[in-house]
């Protein structure tokens, strides 16, 4: 933004009589209208007296005014397309949350029940000790170990990459039902539903605990 003054030259010829005095000087004419005539001719050559004046008798005055120019800021230009890029809003990404949350969620479950099927879900022998009696199984110790550690495994990827409180509910609940849907059809005693018990507590404290400390690892590193 740039200013600068302006002047211009301006003659006032106020002394040929009073009423061209009362005509060119602005407010003053209502002040000097307002005087007697004595009052008058007196402020007339007191003026006369201290003001100087051109060769003609008139007053020379400069009058000034400032003049300011400036630059208005580019306007943002407007598409004109029929269809501008947006970004997503709000609702646009709940929608996807929703979603990626659903899809982890299925290959949570889907890796739960491939953990059960791949160490335990092919196995219903039971052992019988021919000594005494006492009857085993169907699953091996290492076939547990197998499992719980695969188990743990998965916990723990799923864990960094996803919220804990996703991972071992639906670990749990997948693992869960996959045992007890095996051992509910080859299990006449009903002993089932207390294994069932057991596998739920134990798996979801195992999960919990597994995602919850790689969750929390990957945030202090991160």
């Amino acid at each position: 933004m740039a200013y600068r003054p302006y002047g211009v030259r301006m003659a006032r010829e106020v002394w040929a009589d009073g009423a061209a005095y009362e005509a060119y000087l602005g407010s003053a004419p209502g002040y000097v209208s307002s005087l007697a005539e004595p009052d008058r001719a007196e402020l007339r050559e007191l003026l006369r007296a201290r003001v100087s004046t051109g060769p003609d008798g008139a007053i020379r005055l400069t009058a000034r005014a400032w003049a300011v120019r400036g630059t208005a800021p580019t306007p943002p230009i407007v598409s004109t397309n029929a269809h501008p890029r947006r970004g997503p809003d709000r609702e646009d990404r709940g929608v996807n949350s929703m979603t990626r949350a659903l899809l982890a969620a299925l290959a949570l479950a889907v890796a739960a029940v491939a953990t059960w099927w791949a160490w335990l879900g092919w196995d219903t022998g039971y052992t019988i000790d021919p000594e005494t009696g006492a009857v085993s199984g169907p699953y091996q110790p290492w076939q547990v170990a197998g499992c719980v550690l695969t188990l743990a495994l998965v916990a723990a990827v799923a864990g960094w990459r996803l919220r804990p409180w996703l991972v071992a509910p639906v670990l749990t609940v997948a693992f869960t039902a996959a045992w007890t849907a095996h051992a509910a059809s080859t299990d006449d005693s009903g002993l089932w539903a207390v294994g069932a018990a057991l596998v739920l507590v134990g798996a979801g404290l195992g999960t919990t605990v597994v995602s919850g400390v790689a969750h929390l690892i990957r945030r202090r590193r991160g």
